[in-house]
């Protein structure tokens, strides 16, 4: 019918637009898509750059599958919101090797995210849409959140030190709650900056978030699916890839907060990995996302606190019980498992209080060991 149309009334200007469009979306090679990944990668870059909508062909796809567009993507700056089937060219030949398939052009349209709107209302001062409160709440808190990040800041910080200090407030400052709901604004940005308490998709949201609008670090919102252990059932998460020093590093805060965590404790095992240690127990579509392939490891290598063996390891302990009373300090050494005979040394380092306790746990990746340790002490001065 909309060919016939635009046949019919040629003189007229807007068919003439309509045959035009149509004609342009007869399927070809070039112009239709046969794999799902490659038109979320097209969709998230579109909704990047404002876009409203988008329209494109696509092979081999039903009604179902498209109800599931963008479920593979990040949605730090929206999703699709809404799909019309536009056209369906039936038994279409050499879009897919072998065989005729049908081919259906859809337009999808675009819902902007809150961290789209705030992104833009602090790096280019436009108006954040009325009907969007919740990110013009976070475009408000986004200031007193970086000001206290920024006065921990050494003076002269690079990538490294900005990150990390992202990071470390993430951890510090948010509570981990699985009551929030998937899919809700409480599970992003706005439930993390306004709330305090969110879910992975809070932490990751929050950290890219962050970068974006205060610091010329690379990062992206990771979405994908992880376990705690490697019997455990894969469940969605979301986690962050970040540009450090030049090289693409992959980073977990929700993976770094301990559950229970009064303290504030941080920890870093997340923060600085390489692709091959995230697979342990991450997953995710790694065509979207540049290549994290470094050595690993990356926060204890630069702090000092990565040891080849049992003798770095106890000049690392020396060097940090030396320096005070930390309550918990991490180190990362190769081949080495802590125990009760080989923690004795510890106790006989002189610090200001006497060591009564000591706690440790380990997690395990080949064959590095990363320690957290938890000394107790007597106040001496008491």
């Amino acid at each position: 019918m909309l060919l016939l149309v635009a046949v019919f009334c040629s003189a007229c200007g807007a068919a003439s637009e309509v045959y035009t469009a149509f004609r342009e979306s007869i399927p070809t090679v070039e112009n239709t898509y046969t794999e799902i990944t490659d038109l979320n990668r097209d969709m998230l870059e579109a909704i990047e750059r404002g876009d409203a909508d988008i329209t494109f062909n696509i092979a081999d796809t039903d009604e179902d599958a498209l109800e599931h567009l963008g479920d593979m993507m990040s949605t730090f700056w929206g999703r699709p919101d809404t799909y019309t089937v536009n056209h369906t060219f039936e038994a279409i030949e050499d879009i897919v090797d072998g065989r005729a398939t049908d081919v259906r052009n859809v337009t999808a349209t675009f819902k902007h995210s809150n961290n789209y709107y705030a992104y833009r209302a602090i790096t280019a001062g436009e108006a954040i849409p009325e009907d969007m409160p919740h990110a013009q709440a976070v475009a408000d808190a986004l200031p007193t959140v970086w000001r206290e990040i920024e006065a921990g800041l050494p003076a002269g910080a690079g990538d490294y030190e900005t990150a990390l200090a992202v990071h470390d407030w993430l951890v510090a400052n948010l509570t981990y709650d699985d009551g929030v709901g998937d899919l809700t604004d409480a599970n992003g940005s706005y439930g993390a900056l306004i709330d305090r308490r969110s879910m992975c998709r809070g932490y990751a949201e929050t950290f890219c978030l962050l970068l974006k609008c205060y610091s010329d670090i690379d990062a992206y919102e990771i979405v994908g699916d992880a376990r705690q252990d490697a019997d455990g059932d894969w469940v969605g998460h979301a986690w962050n890839l970040v540009r450090i020093d030049g090289q693409w590093m992959q980073i977990d805060a929700t993976f770094d907060d301990p559950e229970d965590n009064p303290d504030g404790v941080v920890l870093h095992f997340y923060f600085g990995q390489d692709d091959a240690l995230m697979h342990a127990n991450h997953r995710w579509e790694e065509s979207f996302y540049p290549e994290a392939a470094g050595e690993g490891f990356y926060y204890f290598r630069r702090e000092g606190l990565f040891a080849e063996d049992e003798d770095g390891f106890r000049e690392i302990a020396e060097r940090v019980l030396a320096e005070g009373d930390p309550t918990f300090f991490q180190v990362a050494v190769r081949a080495f498992t802590l125990d009760e005979e080989n923690s004795q040394f510890l106790f006989d380092i002189g610090t200001e209080k006497k060591m009564l306790e000591l706690y440790w746990s380990e997690q395990v990746y080949e064959d590095v060991h990363v320690l957290t340790i938890e000394p107790k002490y007597e106040d001496l001065a008491a």
